[in-house]
C-alpha cells in the first residue's frame, strides 16, 4: 500500500477481478467474502482498506494515473448478485472518462500473450526519483510479491505494451463494457 500510494503511475492487467482501484465499495465486498473464514468486521475492515487505497486517483496534488487492462472474462464473472454487478460496470463506464485513468478490455479471442500466468502491477515513481525503473507487484494468496530489478520491471513493461495492443481500443473498450452492463441489467 505505501508502494501505490507513493505512485505516479499505476499500470495493471487483471485477470479474474476488477482491479482494486476501481471497484465499488459492493463489488469489494463480494470479492473479499469469497474467503468464508473472514468475519464481517474483518469483511468491512478490508473494504474500507481497499476503498482508501483509491485516494491516490483523487489527489489534489498529482493524482495518479491508472491504465489498467482487464481480461473479458472479468466482466461477465459474477460477484455479488446482478445489482451489484450492474453498478460495478457502471462505475467503470463513468470511470472512462475520467482524464488520468485509461481502461482497456482485452477480448476473450485476443490469444496468447506475455501475461498469461497472471495479472500484476507496475508502479511508476515521481520524477524526483530519476534512475528509479519502478515496482511490479504481483498479489499471491498468501502474500505479494514484488519485482525491483530493472530487467525485471522491463519484460513486465514489455507484457504490457503488448497487452495495450492486443486490447481493445478506448473506443471499443467502453462499448464492451456496455454490452455487459446491458446483459446484466436484463
Amino acid at each position: 500500500m505505501g508502494l501505490e500510494a507513493g505512485a505516479a503511475e499505476v499500470f495493471s492487467f487483471d485477470t479474474s477481478v476488477i482491479p482494486g482501484l476501481l471497484q465499488t465499495p459492493a463489488y469489494a465486498e463480494a470479492v473479499i467474502r469469497a474467503d468464508p473464514e473472514l468475519t464481517d468486521e474483518q469483511v468491512q475492515q478490508r473494504v474500507q482498506l481497499r476503498l482508501g487505497r483509491q485516494n491516490i486517483l483523487d489527489r489534489e496534488e498529482d493524482p495518479a494515473r491508472l491504465w489498467a487492462i482487464i481480461d473479458e472474462s472479468v466482466l461477465h464473472r459474477p460477484r455479488g448478485n446482478a445489482e451489484v454487478m450492474a453498478e460495478q460496470l457502471d462505475h467503470l463506464i463513468k470511470v472512462c472518462e475520467r482524464p488520468r485513468v485509461d481502461l482497456q478490455i482485452l477480448p476473450l479471442n485476443a490469444g496468447a500473450h506475455l501475461a498469461q500466468s497472471g495479472g500484476f502491477q507496475v508502479l511508476k515513481f515521481p520524477s524526483e526519483m530519476a534512475g528509479d525503473p519502478g515496482v511490479v507487484y504481483l498479489e499471491g494468496l498468501v502474500e505479494g510479491r514484488y519485482y525491483e530489478k530493472p530487467d525485471e520491471v522491463a519484460l513486465y513493461e514489455r507484457a504490457l505494451t503488448r497487452l495495450r495492443v492486443q486490447a481493445a481500443n478506448q473506443e471499443d473498450s467502453r462499448a464492451m463494457l456496455r454490452q455487459a452492463a446491458q446483459e446484466v441489467h436484463k
